[in-house]
């Protein structure tokens, strides 16, 4: 039986990347499901919830869909200049207008259950 052969992978020491972790942010709920970041915000999903921390301090900013706990985990986030999309377990993707400081919480725009 052939093998396939071995892959080798060579980086020069000049371009190596080099990480180390620089905070760690605690999720007030369970696991976290996904997790995506956009204009210096990072949106991190837990169960159905979606809480968004501040990149610059590393703070909880707010927490959006916390009233659909019937939605299942949250799959995926994406996102276009003025929208947020999320997938669910539900089999539903949700889509969120992205509001102006003084309303920091998502609106939903449109799933029959939002």
């Amino acid at each position: 039986m052939a093998s396939l052969p071995h892959m080798h992978y060579t980086f020069s020491s000049e371009s190596s990347l080099k990480h180390h972790c620089v905070t760690t942010i605690r999720i007030p709920e369970a696991h976290i499901s996904c997790l995506a970041a956009y204009n210096n915000l990072l949106y991190a999903a837990s169960i159905h919830e979606i809480n968004v921390y501040d990149l610059s301090n590393f703070t909880h900013f707010d927490t959006f869909n916390s009233d659909h706990s019937d939605s299942g985990s949250v799959k995926s986030i994406a996102f276009d200049s003025t929208k947020i999309f999320t997938a669910h377990q539900d089999c539903k993707i949700r889509v969120w207008q992205i509001t102006t400081p003084v309303q920091t919480t998502p609106t939903c725009l449109h799933t029959p259950d939002c």
